[in-house]
């Protein structure tokens, strides 16, 4: 089986639609564990790409979808873990497809859940600790706080 690390940058992209609700890719990865899950859109951020422009192609090669992307939160860690995430929202979303490099049987379905489902999944660990869970947390307290209106 052939393994794929990633190098550089990580984009994850947190899909708002008109209802205000967070749209999650069910995703199939034969060498993760559990093999399939729920997941916000998320994929390299190439060198040389504008933020926007590697959310959208992400947005558009797992959603089928593009959409007008707002800057959230960035996250780089220097160290033992060394991490560099881009987490930015997007909404008014239009269909606009790209093939996924990964294949079209890798994402399984898509499903939208409230800002509260999004927040019981990631305190419940259905999302892996680090950078995401936190986001997803921080996004759920700044809609909370009306920082983020939906």
């Amino acid at each position: 089986m052939e393994h794929v690390v990633y190098k550089g940058n990580f984009i994850t992209v947190t899909e708002e639609d008109i209802n205000g609700k967070i749209i999650l890719i069910k995703e199939l990865r034969v060498h993760e564990h559990p093999t399939e899950s729920w997941k916000l859109v998320g994929g390299v951020h190439e060198e040389g790409d504008s933020l926007e422009a590697a959310a959208n192609k992400e947005l558009r090669e797992e959603l089928k979808m593009r959409g007008t992307i707002i800057p959230f939160m960035s996250i780089n860690r220097k160290g033992t873990f060394c991490e560099s995430t881009s987490i930015v929202l997007a909404k008014d979303l239009t269909h606009d497809p790209l093939p996924n490099p990964d294949g079209e049987h890798v994402i399984l379905g898509m499903q939208e859940f409230s800002v509260d489902e999004i927040y019981q999944k990631a305190l419940g660990g259905e999302f892996p600790w680090g950078s995401i869970s936190y986001a997803l947390i921080k996004f759920y307290h700044d809609v909370k706080k009306r920082i983020i209106n939906l």
